[in-house]
């Protein structure tokens, strides 16, 4: 950001002269650095914020799509559930129509049998 850069440039502190410094020059030079520390530790702790908040953001973003997710997976497993359930039903079905057919064939062949055995009778007398 511009404000970031502009502290920057504010606070490059300048080197001590060839020359030798005298003590006002290096207290001029101390309180620069102090400075560009200060402006160092502001901008360290404003990029830490930006990349704590998109942290967060993307953290929440994340916890509402596996919710999404989560309660999708517990409405297929309740439908799957019951598609068990018809399964087991159905085939309960299937068991006792198999049952009732068997036992209709049973009792068609004895009135077919008992029907010839009167055809039969029938003849003979």
């Amino acid at each position: 950001p511009p404000q970031r850069a502009a502290r920057r440039a504010s606070a490059t502190p300048s080197l001590p002269s060839a020359g030798g410094g005298s003590v006002a020059a290096v207290a001029e030079q101390l309180e620069q650095l102090r400075d560009a520390f200060a402006t160092l530790s502001d901008v360290l702790v404003d990029e830490l914020d930006a990349v704590r908040s998109d942290a967060a953001r993307r953290w929440e973003l994340a916890e509402a799509h596996l919710n999404k997710h989560a309660q999708s997976l517990r409405v297929l497993r309740a439908e799957l559930a019951l598609l068990r359930d018809e399964v087991h039903t159905g085939g309960a079905r299937a068991d006792a129509v198999r049952d009732t057919c068997d036992s209709l064939a049973a009792e068609l062949a004895a009135v077919g049998s008992a029907q010839q055995l009167t055809q039969q009778l029938v003849q003979e007398e």
